[in-house]
C-alpha cells in the first residue's frame, strides 16, 4: 500500500482542522507528520471524536497491519510523531514564531522518510511565511523554494490546478518590482520544459498545449509597452518549441484575454510571468478544489491552495476539500508513474 506523508502546516492555523475534519467525516488516506498533542488538543477544540494513533520510533515508524487497516478510515488519524520542543496548549488563530523550527522539521522529516521509501508523496498544509521568518528563518520564501533547496534542485515550478484550469508561474514569491529583473531566457526555457514534461508524464498528454503569457499589458504591443516579450519571452518560446517538438507552445499572449473561456478550450496549462498575474484567476475559478503542485522535484508534492486562515482556525468552519483533493490527486499521480 503506497502511503502519503501529510504535513499539517502551522499548528495555530487551519491545517490541523482540515486534517481532523477530513479524517472524521471521510477518512484521511495518509500519515500526518507532527506532534500528536496538536491533533489531540485540536480535536477537543473542534469537538471531533477521533482516535489519534502515534507511530512508534521503536518500530522504526513502520505501520503494523492493524494501523494500515485504519489509514483512510473515518474517525482515525495516524500520526508520525515529531515532538514540539516545548509544552503545547491549543491557541488557534495566533501567529506564534515559536512554531517555525518545528514546521520546518516536519518538512525535513517528510523529505527524509520519502527518500527512504517510507512514503511515496508529500501533501502539505498551509504555513505563514511571516511567522517562519520571525521564528529565526529570515530567508524562508515558501514551501516551493524550501523544498527545492532541500533537494538541491535548481529549477522547480509552482503550478495550481483544478479540473478546469492549470496555471504555472515563471516567478513566485517575489516583489512585483523584481519580476522584470528576475525574468531571463534560460530560466524561462527551463520552466517551459518542466511544465511540458509534467503534463506528458503526470497527465499523460501526448501533445500538451501550453500558453505563455506576456509580462506587459497586451504582451508588450510589439515593443510599445516594454521589451521583455521580444528580448526574453519570445526567444524562450522559440527554443522550447525546438526541444519539445510534440508540444504546442503558444505566446506570448496578452493576459487580459488569455483566460477567456473560448480561448482556454484545449489548453492544458497557462504559464504566467508572476504570482498575481495568474493565481487570482484560477482561485476565482474554483478556489476550494484547486491544488498547488510543485513541478520539477524528484518527488510528488502537492499543497492546499489556501493560507493558514487564522481567523477561522479552531472554529470548525474550515473546509477540508482542498486537502482531500490534494491527497486524491497525489494517488492519481502515483498510479500514473
Amino acid at each position: 500500500m503506497a502511503l502519503i506523508a501529510v504535513s499539517a502546516g502551522d499548528p495555530n492555523g487551519i491545517g490541523p482542522d482540515i486534517c481532523l475534519s477530513l479524517a472524521f467525516f471521510e477518512g484521511l488516506r495518509g500519515v500526518v507528520i507532527g506532534d500528536p498533542r496538536i491533533f489531540i488538543e485540536r480535536s477537543k477544540t473542534l469537538n471531533l471524536d477521533i482516535e489519534i494513533h502515534p507511530l512508534s520510533a521503536e518500530n522504526d515508524f513502520t505501520l503494523s497491519k492493524t494501523l494500515k487497516s485504519l489509514v483512510g478510515k473515518k474517525r482515525h488519524l495516524i500520526v508520525h510523531p515529531i515532538r514540539l520542543p516545548f509544552n503545547f496548549n491549543d491557541h488557534p488563530g495566533i501567529c506564534n514564531p515559536m512554531f517555525a523550527g518545528y514546521c520546518l522539521n516536519v518538512l525535513d522529516e517528510a523529505v527524509e522518510k520519502i527518500s527512504q521509501n517510507y512514503y511515496k508523496a508529500l501533501v502539505t498544509g498551509p504555513l505563514n511565511k511571516a511567522c517562519i521568518k520571525q521564528g529565526g528563518f529570515p530567508d524562508f520564501i515558501g514551501h516551493t523554494e524550501y523544498l527545492a533547496n532541500r533537494f538541491d534542485i535548481e529549477s522547480v515550478v509552482m503550478m495550481l490546478a483544478n479540473k478546469n484550469l492549470h496555471v504555472a508561474l515563471a516567478t513566485t514569491h517575489i516583489p512585483i518590482s523584481d519580476v522584470a529583473k528576475k525574468l531571463n531566457k534560460i530560466d524561462l526555457e527551463k520552466t517551459i520544459d518542466i511544465v511540458v514534461h509534467a503534463h506528458e508524464k503526470l497527465w499523460r498528454k501526448k501533445k500538451p498545449v501550453i500558453v505563455v503569457l506576456g509580462l506587459n499589458p497586451h504582451a508588450g504591443e510589439n515593443g510599445q509597452i516594454g521589451n521583455e516579450e521580444a528580448c526574453v519571452i519570445e526567444p524562450a518560446i522559440k527554443s522550447s518549441r525546438i526541444r519539445n517538438p510534440d508540444a504546442i507552445i503558444k505566446g506570448p499572449t496578452s493576459a487580459d484575454t488569455a483566460f477567456l473561456k473560448n480561448d482556454l478550450k484545449n489548453v492544458d496549462c497557462v504559464l504566467a510571468m508572476y504570482h498575481d498575474q495568474g493565481l487570482p484567476v484560477i482561485k476565482h475559478n474554483d478556489f476550494g478544489n484547486t491544488v498547488n503542485i510543485t513541478l520539477g522535484l524528484p518527488i510528488i508534492r502537492l499543497s492546499v491552495d489556501h493560507g493558514t486562515a487564522y481567523d477561522i482556525a479552531g472554529t470548525g468552519r474550515a473546509s477540508h476539500s482542498a486537502m482531500k483533493n490534494c491527497i486524491s490527486t497525489a494517488y492519481k499521480f502515483l498510479r500514473s508513474h
